[in-house]
């Protein structure tokens, strides 16, 4: 029950770490011009973005889940 816990306030945090990035990423793109954003996404740029931010979330989802998995398993001795 402890690891649900952990791993759901581990997972609202990082949901609000990406909310920000994702706020700051449309903010700056809504700067760039209509042309090389169309550009930038004929080049794969969106896939590329996406590919990055999957990857990342990944890797920090299962250093939590190791953590809370070494958490939950030093209460049981």
């Amino acid at each position: 029950m402890v690891a649900l816990g952990v791993t759901f306030a581990s997972y609202e945090g990082l949901d609000l770490l990406f909310d920000y990035f994702w706020q700051e990423v449309i903010n700056s793109l809504g700067q760039t011009p209509q042309d090389f954003l169309g550009l930038f996404n004929l080049a794969g740029g969106g896939e590329a973005m996406n590919i990055l931010v999957g990857a990342y979330s990944f890797v920090i989802g299962m250093k939590i889940g190791s953590k809370t998995v070494k958490f939950v398993g030093a209460g049981r001795k």
